[in-house]
């Protein structure tokens, strides 16, 4: 399975470095700078992960993809909803 912002990754075109746990590409995006973070399958680990990197980085809004997409059986792998 692709991850979910691969595209970001390579229009940002940069090299994930690894930040509070998680892997992470800096850069920006219409002139507005963004960090996107990979934080895995699954939720074991996450919130904490999510919360140290919330603790050292400041940020003014969080973006969330791909969450639980297997929830519903009539969505498949790659839907947008």
């Amino acid at each position: 399975m692709e991850f979910e912002a691969e595209p970001t990754w390579k229009k940002l075109g940069k090299i994930s470095q690894p930040e509070s746990g998680l892997e992470t590409v800096r850069g920006t995006w219409g002139g507005v700078p963004i960090v996107s973070a990979r934080i895995g399958m699954g939720h074991a680990g996450m919130g904490k992960k999510i919360s140290t990197w919330l603790k050292e980085h400041s940020c003014q809004a969080v973006i969330l993809a791909g969450l639980a997409g297997a929830l519903d059986p009539v969505w498949d792998e790659g839907d947008v909803t």
